[in-house]
Order: C-alpha cells, then structure tokens, then sequence
C-alpha cells in the first residue's frame, strides 16, 4: 500500500550469519522504520536495531500485540516499553476480528479471569473448552487427542456447507451488476459436490464425501489425516454418532449396486 520495499530486522540490518552491518557507525538509511510484529522481537535484536538507528534523523514507529506470547528468545520488550510508558503509545482494546464467546472469554482473561467451559452450540460442542480437571499429564494428553480426532474432524462439513452458502450469495449478488461469476459452478468444480437449495448434500457416494472434504480441510487448514476413500468410508461408517453431536444428520438412504449414497443434512 506504501509502495515500499518490506523486509525483515535480519536483512535490514545486513544480517551474514556471523554479525551485523548495520551499526552506529553505518546506520539504517531512513526517515522513518515501521517495525511491525514487534511482540516477536527479543531484547538482542533490539539492542542490534535500535543501536543502527541514528535518532537524530530516523524515526521509529513500533506495531504489535504486547498481550500476545513472548518471543522465543530472552525479554519481553514490547510489553516493558508500554508498561513502563518508556515510550509514547496507543492500545487499541476495540475487539474486531472475533465475536462470541471467544472474543468475551479471551478478553476476560486479559483481566485475571478465567471463565469455565461454554454451553453446548448448536454444532453440538463447546465454543471454549476449559480444561482444569487434570493432574496426570497423561490424561490431559489425551483430552486434546480426542478434542482433535472427534470433535473438530466432525466439524469438516460445517465450513463446507458455508462455502456453499457464500457461493450461492455471492451469484445472487452478481445477478445485480455487469461482472458474472459462477460461484456455484466453482464450488462444484473444486469440491465435487453440490448441497440442495436448503444446504442438503443429498445421496453421495463415500468417496465423493471424501474429495470434499479433503480439500475442505486444505482449503482452510483444518487436519485430515485419511488417504483414501476407503479410510475414510472405514472412519465415516463408525462416526456417525460423533457428527450427529456436531449438529449434522446422517441418512443411509439407500444402496445402489452395492454401494451406500449418503445423505447429511445440518440440524437446527
């Protein structure tokens, strides 16, 4: 948006693997640094940066989430700088990207409290797991391996039915402006699939199941650890129960030549 050149602290500073270039005799070349993601920056690299800058002409301006992880290396010195109001700062505390009980529940802990697990959703799971109730390493290992394989696994056809809803939106937007898209035909070609009117997948085949929601998981980094459809038939065929809680139904409707055709429908 700058039309600037971005880099990373290591470059910028003539980083070889061994030292620094960049130093107080030969400092950065610029009016003004813009240090995004300064949260990740430990107290060695600042020491390095800071002492290539000359003040007297350059100015800095740092961006980032001081509540975020420290960086892996030693300090915290984001935090430190507005902490300690070392430097002039602005904190924006307006929650955007997130909404809901995550939004609620990250913000209440950033004031010391640590709020219990949510009621069910409609998905049939929880928003915000709370998890207090282990002494054993082993059994809170556990826990999450079974939050992992069963619950989120089940929650594939969710982001599936809404790529198929803002398909279906967005070809009803363009039907008002000259620029035509078929955002329906796109979902069908990636995913191999295509829901009813009401968000329907009606009678598919186990393997047509499968393509969708690989490519689901790809799409939007969710785990699919299966190989072939019929891993996945295997897995599908002793998961219903776990996908029911996840608020989708699942109908045999019938068999043709052998086979099962499939029929997921989400529950309200």
């Amino acid at each position: 948006m700058s039309g600037r050149t971005g880099t990373t602290i290591h470059r910028l500073l003539g980083y070889d693997g061994k030292s620094f270039s960049k130093d107080s005799n030969n400092p950065i070349n610029a009016d003004m640094l813009i240090i995004d993601e300064f949260s990740m920056v430990d107290v060695p690299l600042a020491w390095h940066l800071f002492n290539a800058v000359d003040f007297a002409r350059t100015a800095i301006v740092i961006v980032g989430d001081h509540n975020q992880l420290p960086p892996v290396g030693p300090g915290n010195i984001l935090r430190d700088l507005i902490h300690s109001n070392a430097i002039p700062s602005v904190i924006l505390d307006k929650v955007v990207r997130q909404a809901g009980v995550l939004k609620e529940n990250s913000t209440a802990i950033l004031k010391g409290e640590v709020r219990k697990t949510s009621d069910t959703s409609t998905q049939g799971c929880q928003d915000w797991y709370l998890a207090d109730q282990f002494t054993d390493p082993g059994a809170a290992h556990n826990f999450l391996l079974d939050l992992f394989d069963k619950r989120l696994d089940a929650l594939g056809f969710d982001p599936l039915f809404k790529a198929w809803r803002t398909a279906v939106e967005a070809d009803r937007k363009d039907m008002y402006n000259d620029r035509r898209v078929d955002h329906i035909q796109e979902f069908v070609a990636r995913y191999q699939v295509q829901p009813e009117e009401d968000g329907c997948l009606k009678e598919v085949l186990s393997r047509e199941l499968f393509v969708a929601l690989k490519r689901v998981a790809r799409d939007f980094g969710l785990r699919f650890e299966m190989d072939s459809s019929r891993q996945f038939a295997q897995r599908f065929a002793n998961d219903f129960e776990t996908i029911s809680e996840a608020g989708f139904e699942v109908v045999i409707s019938q068999e043709r030549y052998g086979t099962k055709l499939y029929t997921i429908q989400a529950v309200d």
